[in-house]
């Protein structure tokens, strides 16, 4: 994903850019560019490892892969690709980093209905006043 400014094109990683189309074969390419959808956000991340899965690990001990796997599983998103060895389409499960903003919305909820409703387990609601790098009590944002 890059950003465009002033018709330019702004890429954090263009030294990785460079990198991957120096390994290319002699050849014709083509570069596709679509509108990048909206990534979740920091404040669903952290919910979803910092509460959830805290709270899934101390009852239940799985792994943080174990943890992902059983619930992109049940209720991931789904996107279709095409097997580059077959050449026929599949449906796959989107990776947790994958996910869009909605999606990584409609996962959570239904994640934390399930843990709460079939699993039995106390999962908190996210903290509606959290804040990333949210300063710390009694110091103003100005200082440092």
């Amino acid at each position: 994903p890059f950003k465009v400014k002033d018709g330019e094109p702004v890429i954090k990683f263009a030294h990785k850019v460079k990198e991957h189309i120096s390994s290319l074969k002699d050849g014709d390419y083509g570069l596709t560019i679509k509108t990048q959808q909206s990534m979740k956000s920091e404040k669903q991340r952290g919910y979803w490892y910092g509460v959830v899965f805290k709270n899934f690990f101390k009852t239940e001990g799985w792994t943080r892969l174990e943890f992902d796997d059983y619930f992109l599983q049940q209720f991931g998103a789904r996107q279709t690709i095409t097997d580059r060895l077959t050449k026929k389409e599949k449906i796959v499960v989107k990776t947790v980093s994958a996910h869009t903003h909605k999606e990584m919305s409609e996962f959570i909820d239904e994640s934390v209905i399930h843990c709460r409703h079939d699993l039995g387990m106390n999962v908190p609601d996210p903290d509606p006043d959290w804040k990333i790098n949210k300063p710390l009590e009694g110091k103003s944002q100005h200082q440092p």
